[in-house]
């Protein structure tokens, strides 16, 4: 028989438990494609089952750091006791989950992120990287994992065809977005996603398939266009959503126009922020061929920038790149790594410096206190320079 995600039918059954029970659920995602397409996947396949998400948060990386963390427990706080399920990130907040249990709620960690030493005291875990995880593919992204979470959910289902095409769209996307490699369950998914687009029920893909398609040679490349705009995706900081979910997750086609208007907005400003850091970081190392490490940060900085222009600045200096933005006491950064380098591995051997970190080899992302930058700029150099050696 084949193995199965570790936690994966548990995670099912305690869903099922909690909509039986009419319990408060609460979903809080990344607000990247992956975390966003996760948090949809999972609320309309609960919704489906006779459920009500009693709300879906997403937090914003340049006020409350990445992950879960304080500003956003305060803020759901009064909504406990729940169900909180967290989904593309967790498996790193080991003290916040421990805060989120004191306060009442139930924690659930659906991540796909690298595992750090201490596994947080979560109530049910789905991440295949775990050691004791026998599943023979690890490379799965949030939104895959949350799809194989709601076909369980929903495989008595009449409607179970309509439901599973629908969601293996969202996952396919999430893949793409991801970079993560198309082998084994994720070329399934992608496969079968892409296939599925040109004809897709969801409003908002009709909407942006329509927008790109003269521009489009082929359905991968159309989705690529598709993902490029969701990714300049800002958060509301009175409602807590991401404009990538409220395109995705809603059937009323004024509202998703007036979203992607915002969306073409905001890309184009992240394309400047984009330029604008990289540009800032060639002016610093100018005649500085083969830096060991790069690391570098501004208040200005836009954090929605932050990957994109890190992702740039590797393929030119081929070296690990910490880009970050500067705030008031804690800065939040994106990592990016060469093939040789293992950016999580590198930052925990700096941990006892950062407040949180986590991610995979080529791409992550921390957070640290001020105080302590050129402190975590030296064990990084330090640590890095011993790797190398």
């Amino acid at each position: 028989m084949a193995k199965q995600i570790k936690n994966l039918a548990e995670v099912s059954e305690r869903i099922k438990q909690a909509v039986k029970k009419k319990e408060k659920i609460i979903l809080y995602g990344d607000s990247d494609v992956d975390g966003a397409t996760s948090v949809i996947i999972l609320k309309e396949a609960i919704e489906r089952l006779g459920g009500e998400i009693d709300y879906c948060y997403f937090f914003d990386r340049a006020t409350d750091g990445y992950g879960l963390n304080k500003p956003a427990l305060k803020f759901l706080a009064s909504r406990s006791p729940a169900l909180l399920i967290l989904v593309d990130l967790g498996i790193g907040n080991y003290k916040e989950i421990t805060l989120a249990n004191k306060q009442g709620f139930e924690v659930i960690v659906i991540d796909h992120h690298k595992i750090p030493e201490k596994l947080p005291p979560a109530s049910l875990i789905i991440d295949p990287k775990q050691e004791d995880d026998e599943y023979d593919f690890k490379e799965m992204t949030a939104g895959g994992l949350c799809y194989k979470v709601a076909q369980l959910l929903l495989r008595e289902d009449p409607e179970y065809d309509f439901f599973d095409r629908s969601f293996v769209e969202l996952a396919s996307l999430s893949v793409i977005a991801d970079m993560m490699p198309q082998e084994k369950d994720n070329a399934d998914i992608v496969v079968r996603g892409l296939n599925s687009l040109p004809t897709t029920n969801r409003l908002a893909l009709q909407i942006l398939e329509e927008k790109f398609a003269e521009e489009s040679p082929s359905i991968l490349y159309l989705s690529t266009k598709i993902i490029s705009l969701l990714g300049a995706s800002r958060i509301s900081s009175s409602s807590h959503k991401a404009d990538v979910f409220l395109a995705l997750s809603t059937s009323q086609e004024g509202k998703i126009r007036r979203i992607v208007k915002r969306l073409e907005i905001n890309l184009v400003k992240k394309h400047r922020a984009r330029d604008e850091i990289v540009a800032t970081i060639q002016e610093k190392l100018e005649g500085e061929k083969n830096p060991p490490l790069v690391f570098g940060g501004e208040s200005f900085w836009s954090p929605i920038a932050l990957g994109s222009a890190a992702s740039r600045l590797v393929k030119l200096y081929g070296c690990p790149i910490f880009v970050y933005h500067q705030g008031e006491e804690e800065s939040t950064g994106s990592v990016r790594c060469p093939k040789n380098v293992d950016s999580v591995e590198l930052m925990r051997k700096c941990s006892k410096l950062l407040i949180t970190f986590g991610g995979h080899a080529p791409a992550s992302g921390f957070r640290v206190k001020n105080s302590k930058l050129n402190q975590f700029k030296n064990c990084l150099l330090k640590n890095h320079d011993q790797a190398i050696d």
